[in-house]
């Protein structure tokens, strides 16, 4: 995500960067790749029967993700 803001940058100095690969789909792919990874840990979460505090975490993780998410777009 961090990688988004130095796109000008990246083209300057004719980097080959993630960012400049995946153009204007980068949200949409950071999107994809979050949903996997917290619903991978919220499967973990489960399997090891953690609690509340654990689903707490996990929240307002999720809701921090989203908010990153409208600050890129």
């Amino acid at each position: 995500m961090y990688a988004m803001t130095d796109q000008d940058d990246d083209r300057k100095l004719g980097l080959k960067s993630t960012a400049l690969l995946l153009g204007t789909e980068a949200p949409n792919i950071l999107v994809l790749l979050q949903a996997l990874f917290f619903a991978g840990i919220a499967y973990v979460g489960m399997l090891c029967r953690l609690n509340w505090p654990y689903g707490l975490a996990l929240l307002i993780s999720i809701g921090l993700s989203v908010y990153q998410q409208y600050l890129i777009r």
